[in-house]
């Protein structure tokens, strides 16, 4: 149990059977705030591991740059990985010859009694409540993409020599991906598994996700699993990284729907904005009439 009182976090990152590890994670702690983080270095090109670090290294300056409560969530983790996608960019740039490192994300960001979340590429965050799937992010990869097609069945995923490709990442080119924060109001006893495809792809999803609802200990039982994920795979274990979050108390929940308490929106923002502008420009146009 984290010495905060209000949640438990477990966290484990193996090499499996790779030659490196190109995962990486992190958990931010602030008072009555939590940043999960996990990034997936991409195999098929250079410097992944690098790529991965650099999105932690972008979060762990924003979360700590910031104000907390946190004014702005969604605003706030779009442009986190914006900025990691354009440093991935630059460092691919400045390398001789020029690469181009990319890498899979997925990012919770955890405060007043809800959970706004981003992801790219194949990384997942589950939510579970009550010991049942509440919520699973939705792989951006081809795999997913045939599947909402209609066209692969779930056999033909597991052999397609295309499993592994992703149709959104970080890094990789000077286009800024799309990012769409997603917001979940959280209750006491939510679980949240944020994993890379290593574990996800090596185990039975639900036994796995089942165990780790119904951890007494969550740290030891997050490291356990990710153990197991590797053994699920003898001689060609991905690189296997978990992490995950169980809420036991809510500080600072909004209470209700109150709008008072919510947030604007970037096209609020923008029209309250313009709104001021005009009343400052009529403002000065009386000034000097008068």
């Amino acid at each position: 149990m984290s010495a905060n009182g209000w949640f438990e976090t477990g966290s484990c990152s193996l090499v499996g059977d790779r030659a490196i590890n190109q995962d990486r994670t992190a958990v931010f702690r602030g008072e009555d705030a939590l940043f999960l983080v996990l990034a997936d270095g991409l195999g098929g090109h250079p410097r992944g591991e690098r790529a991965a670090e650099i999105v932690v290294e972008t979060c762990k300056e924003a979360f700590e740059a910031s104000a907390r409560p946190i004014p702005d969530p969604a605003r706030f983790l779009t442009r986190t990985l914006h900025k990691a996608h354009e440093r991935i960019t630059l460092f691919g740039l400045e390398q001789r010859p020029p690469i181009e490192p990319r890498t899979t994300v997925v990012a919770a960001l955890i405060q007043a009694g809800e959970m706004l979340s981003v992801h790219a590429g194949d990384s997942r965050l589950y939510l579970l409540r009550e010991h049942a799937p509440f919520y699973r992010t939705t792989d951006d990869s081809y795999i997913e993409l045939l599947r909402q097609q209609g066209i692969a069945a779930d056999r033909q995923q597991d052999t397609s020599a295309r499993r592994h490709f992703v149709t959104k990442c970080l890094g990789g080119s000077l286009l800024l991906p799309e990012i769409l924060p997603e917001r979940t109001p959280l209750e006491r006893g939510d679980l949240l598994v944020l994993c890379s495809d290593g574990f996800w792809s090596q185990v039975d999803e639900v036994r796995s996700l089942e165990t780790l609802s119904r951890s007494e200990n969550l740290r030891m039982t997050t490291n356990r699993m990710a153990h197991e994920a590797v053994q699920a795979a003898p001689g060609g274990s991905d690189n296997v990284s978990l992490v995950t979050l169980r809420i036991t108390d809510l500080p600072g929940k909004r209470a209700g729907n109150d709008d008072r308490h919510r947030e604007p929106d970037d096209e609020n923002m923008g029209l309250e904005t313009a709104v001021r502008i005009l009343e400052a420009a009529l403002n000065e146009h009386r000034s000097n009439e008068t």
